[in-house]
Parts: C-alpha cells; structure tokens; sequence
C-alpha cells in the first residue's frame, strides 16, 4: 500500500498504528525481498533466534554437567580420604 501511493502517515491513520511501525513493517518488507541489505530477513532474523536458543540450552546443560562432575569428584575424594584414615588406624602387623 506504501508503494501504491498512500503516504506512511496516511497507513497509520487507516490502520490505527504509530508511523514507526508503518516505516518497521515497510524495512522488513524491503529486507525481505532483497530490495534492502542493511539488515537481517526473516528468514535469517528466524535462524538467529533458534540458534541463540540452542545456544542457551547448550550452555546451560553444560553448566548441571559440570556441577554433577563437581560433586561427584568431591564425594570421591572423601571417600577415598575416609578410606586413607580408617587405614590409618588399624594396627600395624
């Protein structure tokens, strides 16, 4: 409608929306077709937005496995520390 003639302002009040997101619908649009390249599509803007997911899921599975790793080496270590001192106390022969 922008391209046909109808001035951004007259959308707005058509439409009952703000100018800046008549001109946002219009830049996405323009990156869209290709007609833009200053400026992620929706295509791409779609790609990011899975791949930072996957990111932060990544993250934070490696975040519990290292806390597991954590705790489960502190439990050897004592009982390997428990296991050192009741040797310490048995008798010699």
């Amino acid at each position: 409608m922008a391209r046909a003639g109808c001035s951004v302002e007259e959308l707005a009040h058509e439409f009952e929306l703000c100018v800046h997101t008549i001109h946002g619908r219009i830049r996405h649009a323009e990156l869209d077709s290709g007609s833009r390249s200053d400026g992620a599509a929706s295509e791409e803007r779609e790609e990011l937005r899975h791949l930072r997911r996957k990111s932060r899921r990544l993250r934070q599975e490696r975040d519990i496995l290292s806390k597991i790793v954590a705790r489960e080496s502190h439990k050897r270590a004592a009982r390997r520390a428990s296991v050192l001192s009741i040797h310490d106390c048995e008798p010699s022969r």
